[in-house]
């Protein structure tokens, strides 16, 4: 039987952890096309390579906590506080945050893949490729990874923030996306001297390059949604009224970015609204 408020003491909620009945195995379809021009000792290669995965595990909550009012009294609560998040969910007993394991996450990945590979002549031998992807999900997991510093948990998938009823939100750029990506690498062999000297024959430098974007991060708010009873570890930051994406980002060198790296008044905490991804 599961306990109904007050909650005090050791008569507090049940924490449910559970998985849906029709979930299933994720999906994976991939596809591209590509095309290739031979001119001389190069081969120059164009390639769209694309990939979309449904069917994802994320864990959500289907309790979280509603707002109460005197004229839409929740469970007989009209007033809303972080004490009395467990007595106004949809299940009086169990905890706002009633974990469901869910296959509902789905992810979308585009990529224009440029190559040049200059074969092995006169000594010289170079492959260029260049890669400009975006990868877009709604089950990233940025936050339980700061949370449990791993990536995912063998249990709970990958964690759903905010508004647990709204999957939509939770979209946006996959924690592995890297925009741009560019890895070069040569070998050059030395000319071999005229007396054939085995001390100076044989040399050669080689190495790898590689440029590419940093990776995406969210920003996290311990007083964000307070009100609706979701862990504080798993809770993004609220724009400031007005405010855009746009606005939280920082020019300059990363030097003069060490001890503000985003523009922190373009966020607000709010207990009275949940926030987007």
């Amino acid at each position: 039987m599961l306990p109904g408020p007050p909650y005090t003491g050791d008569h507090d909620p049940f924490v449910a952890v559970t998985v849906d009945p029709a979930f299933r195995e994720a999906t994976v379809q991939q596809y591209g096309l590509e095309v290739q021009q031979q001119y001389k000792s190069f081969l120059i290669s164009l390639a769209y390579a694309g990939a979309k995965i449904t069917d994802l595990p994320i864990s959500r909550s289907n309790n979280q906590s509603r707002l109460a009012s005197p004229a839409n009294p929740v469970n007989g609560v009209t007033t809303n506080s972080g004490a009395n998040t467990a007595e106004r969910v949809p299940f009086l007993g169990l905890q706002p945050i009633a974990f469901r394991v869910e296959s509902s996450g789905n992810c979308n990945y585009n990529s224009l893949q440029a190559t040049i590979n200059k074969r092995l002549s006169h000594g010289l031998q170079i492959l260029a490729a260049y890669t400009f992807s975006k990868s877009i999900d709604t089950a990233g997991d940025t936050l339980g990874s700061a949370a449990f510093g791993v990536y995912g948990t063998p249990i709970f998938g990958q964690q759903m923030f905010n508004d647990q009823h709204n999957l939509a939100a939770q979209r946006g750029p996959s924690d592995f996306d890297r925009t741009h990506r560019l890895v070069l690498s040569y070998t050059w062999t030395l000319p071999q001297p005229v007396n054939r000297n085995r001390l100076l024959s044989g040399w050669a430098f080689s190495g790898v390059v590689t440029l590419q974007s940093g990776l995406p991060f969210s920003i996290y708010d311990s007083a964000a949604g307070t009100l609706f009873g979701p862990a504080t570890t798993f809770t993004t930051a609220n724009l400031a009224p007005g405010a855009t994406l746009q606005d939280a980002i920082q020019s300059g060198n990363v030097n003069s970015r060490v001890n503000q790296f985003f523009n922190t008044s373009a966020y607000a905490p709010d207990l009275d609204a949940v926030a987007l991804r």
